[in-house]
């Protein structure tokens, strides 16, 4: 998503766009090649010299990097993450196998300025001490969300409506299902969404939590978070990974999000648009609009989520109401527009 927002600023700014792939696939299935673009194999070689090359996540092998870098390129590595966590506090929390990257042959690394504040980023950079790192204006689009939901809104059936509140987070350490499943045991003894004996779904709420099914037979999870919670008297469903723009098709979706260590879940933003019901805990979202203060808790604060969710039920027509304000307002925070000025300014530097 990063290359197309990226290519369609470009595009904005009356700049030709190519997108660079390995072959492995043509192209994504669900989304046509932009009419703004060309796309070329990166393991052939280039008819004309690029002015600018960006290598997301610094993906690139070294070896196709240096193929690239013809008299007058200039070659950047974005990093889309928050650099302070990803980059030295995740070494301490070792999730995945060790990947070997270079940033050979990096003139520059690039980051999102919202996600990166100014003071963390000297300490990342005695880790890249070739490469200058750019904090680079974050923008957002609406294009790809628009396009895979059809311009549909979310909407509610009404009165007395089942509403169906999803959790999908990544279960990383920068993003876990733990505290949204505490709160949710809480919420449930305290505003009594189900009962215990026998188990059953409450008539007005239930829960269903992504990405969760691949942790269930962690010995950890299960002895020190699920069976205290009392996990199976809980109206908790398992549910598959599903895009987010299936949340419009149906009627009476809520989200429930629990980031850390990060100040914003660009993701969101496509659930903004859509109109999707969200309670967050993003310092950045809160102050968007009033629906979105409604919406936030602070850290892991469960029992502000849980006024959120009785705010909520009680008053739900609040958030439908304010849907046009809350798309003004992230286009005037994020939007293309907004930022192209800078942009164009930046580009002018390379």
């Amino acid at each position: 998503q990063t290359a197309l927002h990226l290519g369609e600023l470009f595009s904005a700014l009356n700049h030709s766009v190519t997108f660079l792939h390995s072959g492995l696939h043509t192209w994504w299935e669900s989304y046509p090649l932009p009419s703004y673009a060309t796309e070329h194999l990166y393991t052939h070689p280039l008819s004309e010299p690029l002015d600018l090359i960006i290598d997301i996540d610094a993906s690139l092998p070294a070896p196709i990097r240096k193929s690239f870098l013809l008299p007058g390129t200039h070659l950047v590595a974005f990093l889309r993450t928050f650099l302070q966590f990803s980059e030295m506090d995740a070494s301490v929390y070792i999730e995945t196998p060790i990947q070997t990257r270079s940033m050979e042959y990096i003139h520059e690394i690039w980051c999102w300025d919202v996600l990166n504040p100014a003071e963390t980023l000297p300490s990342i950079q005695t880790m890249f001490p070739t490469c200058p790192i750019r904090a680079v204006p974050f923008f957002w689009t609406p294009t790809l969300t628009n396009y895979f939901t059809k311009s549909q809104r979310a909407f509610c059936f009404s009165p007395e409506p089942t509403w169906s509140i999803h959790i999908a987070e990544k279960n990383t350490n920068e993003s876990s299902a733990i505290v949204p499943l505490v709160a949710i045991r809480e919420a449930t003894r305290r505003l009594s969404l189900a009962s215990s004996s026998p188990p059953s779904p409450s008539p007005s709420v239930k829960f269903l939590v992504h990405h969760l099914d691949a942790l269930t037979e962690s010995r950890f999870l299960k002895e020190n978070i699920l069976a205290p919670i009392e996990f199976p008297t809980l109206p908790v469903s398992l549910a598959p990974t599903v895009p987010f723009h299936d949340l419009v098709k149906t009627a009476n979706h809520l989200f429930f999000s629990h980031s850390r260590f990060t100040p914003l879940r660009p993701a969101l933003l496509s659930l903004i648009w859509m109109g999707v019901p969200l309670f967050h805990n993003s310092l950045i979202l809160r102050d968007l609009h009033p629906t979105l203060q409604e919406g936030y808790y602070k850290g892991n604060e469960i029992s502000e989520w849980i006024a959120c969710l009785q705010r909520f039920l009680v008053h739900p027509h609040v958030w439908w109401e304010g849907q046009k304000e809350r798309r003004t307002a992230l286009l005037r925070r994020f939007g293309l527009s907004v930022h192209r000025e800078a942009w164009a300014s930046l580009l002018d530097t390379i």
